[in-house]
């Protein structure tokens, strides 16, 4: 999934975003969604702040100036959103991504043509698919759907999957309650994430002998959200449902507990004395709370210990 993470960024600077009802074109076996606003993290204070210069050197990057030319694009403006789906067997390592936006079909099959080495071109219906090669060896598959969705997945059933549900010969059939959090979720978020949690995520979390105690709530988990807003500063926001309130009292405590542990092995060790004062800072700005059966963590990283953890970053430079 890594490698076709990367392949993702590549290909998202010829989709920009626009508004997709993405739960209508998501495999049916998805279940968990993570959706970058890339344009938004971009543009956020904090990006312009630190990683302007790092931004705009990757985008005179020789590679990336021949791909932004073939398709007369300008990577600063045209990436906006993907959106990862992950099947409910992780161990597959497979999964797609959704690229949104506005673009010509007609120049990216030109273009596909010419950056790649090796393309082979197949059909689904009248939809052509290229096939790559991913940075492991296998193989990645891109299909431009319309003026506005492309697909990337390792898998080619996912591609016909999301080529037969755009042109209406398919309706999705993913968890229910997955996708109406899917379509809650705020587009001006940097980043969401929605789960719901499966079986078989519960069966490995049982299969570690050195966490019961993490076992017995994670059996509990049912539903996990995310939200993430960079800015001037980081807000950070987590949800969990679980199935009783009584685990979700079980979460809580072992949270708190988490903190006491961290907050002293960081206080104990010699070797973070310099970085110490600013992991405690963010040990003690996480706020962890319940409501029934419900538990919140709810993070803020400020501008000013942001700042203090790039000037020890840039001290720490050779």
């Amino acid at each position: 999934m890594r490698h076709l993470l990367g392949l993702g960024l590549l290909m998202a600077l010829v989709v920009p975003a626009n508004a997709v009802d993405l739960e209508k074109y998501l495999p049916d076996d998805t279940q968990a969604v993570v959706s970058l606003n890339w344009q938004q993290v971009l543009n956020s204070a904090l990006a312009e702040r630190y990683f302007g210069r790092d931004i705009e050197k990757a985008v005179k990057s020789k590679d990336l100036q021949r791909f932004t030319q073939l398709f007369d694009l300008d990577p600063l403006k045209d990436i906006y959103r993907l959106t990862v789906a992950v099947p409910a067997n992780v161990q597959q390592r497979q999964g797609s991504i959704l690229i949104t936006g506005s673009f010509d079909p007609e120049k990216i099959e030109k273009g596909v043509k010419l950056f790649a080495n090796n393309v082979k071109v197949h059909k689904a219906g009248t939809t052509p698919v290229y096939e790559t090669k991913g940075n492991d060896g296998n193989p990645v598959f891109l299909a431009v759907l319309d003026t506005e969705l492309a697909v990337l997945s390792t898998d080619f059933r996912y591609i016909d999957e999301t080529i037969a549900k755009v042109a209406g010969r398919r309706k999705t059939k993913i968890n229910a309650e997955l996708a109406k959090m899917v379509a809650a979720q705020n587009p001006k978020q940097s980043m969401w994430l929605v789960s719901v949690v499966s079986d078989n995520f519960k069966q490995l979390a049982n299969k570690n002998p050195q966490g019961q105690k993490a076992a017995a709530v994670l059996g509990k988990l049912e539903v996990l959200t995310g939200q993430i807003l960079v800015e001037k500063d980081i807000k950070v926001a987590l949800q969990a449902r679980l199935s009783d309130a009584a685990a979700a009292k079980q979460a809580v405590d072992a949270l708190n507990a988490g903190k006491l542990i961290l907050t002293f092995a960081v206080s104990a060790n010699e070797d973070l004395k310099q970085v110490a004062p600013m992991i405690l800072e963010l040990v003690n700005s996480i706020k962890i709370s319940q409501k029934a059966a419900s538990v919140g963590v709810d993070l803020v990283i400020s501008q000013k210990l942001i700042d203090k953890v790039m000037e020890q970053a840039n001290k720490n430079r050779p």
